[in-house]
């Protein structure tokens, strides 16, 4: 079964990571620089102040990345499309969350998006509306575990550090096997044990203490992570490079003299 995106124990986690979040990246990576001139960027405006957002350049920029994402999955047969709509639907929210907005929800503002797509001959940006629903914060949660730690692995394949070596990667791990484990969720089990493979060479298993800023509230908005990079510059040994949005390049995350701890 195959459960709406409200329901927990039945929502089907499996083919959303990596696939989708890889083929996303890819796509925000092409038009990263370029978005301005971009066919959507005054689709995106107008959907912007549609949508009642007023802050406007942040969202505005990552609609270019999504509407572009919406383009390419739209000719992925009906049947294999589902995981990519579930990451885009996580990618709305992660928008959302912290603007206000004129609709309530992912649902009903990816419906008003449609009409500002059909309307301007992009017929086929509503693929997904079948597949995007609201939803709730169990649900984003992993969702958003899982696209951390799926942008933890570039930089841990090519660096001789551990996932331990960075006190979000290690906390965002240990928190994403937690909430596994609350959920109960048959597939998300699935992708725990495929996580599990895929960080076992990044995962020091002795005991150890790792330093947790707790000053530090961690966001998907660009805004926040801007913050983060300054606060972090002068107490960091290396400097965090934010690359994206939704895609975290990390050169280090170390602070000996932050004095919040968690024993693993």
């Amino acid at each position: 079964m195959d459960g709406s995106n409200g329901d927990t124990h039945n929502f089907n986690f499996k083919g959303v990571f990596p696939k989708s979040i890889q083929f996303y990246n890819e796509v925000e990576k092409e038009y990263e620089r370029k978005y301005y001139n971009n066919s959507f960027y005054n689709l995106c405006i107008q959907i912007s102040k549609l949508l009642g957002i007023w802050d406007g350049d942040a969202f505005i920029n990552n609609c270019v990345y999504f509407s572009n994402y919406l383009q390419r999955i739209k000719d992925i047969a009906p049947d294999n499309i589902r995981s990519y709509c579930i990451y885009f639907n996580y990618v709305l929210k992660s928008e959302l969350k912290n603007l206000k907005s004129s609709c309530k929800g992912e649902k009903a503002c990816y419906k008003k998006m449609i009409d500002v797509y059909v309307k301007n001959g992009k017929n086929d940006r509503g693929k997904c509306e079948s597949y995007v629903k609201d939803l709730n914060e169990d649900i984003y949660k992993i969702l958003n575990n899982l696209n951390t730690l799926y942008n933890y692995l570039e930089p841990l394949k090519n660096s001789s550090k551990t996932c331990n070596s960075y006190t979000y990667c290690i906390k965002n791990y240990y928190d994403f096997l937690k909430n596994c484990e609350e959920m109960k969720n048959s597939s998300l089990n699935e992708v725990m044990e495929i996580v599990k493979e895929i960080y076992k060479p990044y995962i020091q298993t002795k005991k150890e203490t790792i330093n947790i800023p707790e000053h530090i509230h961690f966001s998907n908005r660009i805004s926040s992570r801007k913050k983060l990079k300054e606060t972090c510059n002068k107490k960091c040994k290396d400097e965090i490079q934010l690359v994206s949005s939704h895609q975290i390049k990390y050169g280090g995350f170390i602070n000996n003299d932050l004095n919040y701890h968690i024993t693993l």
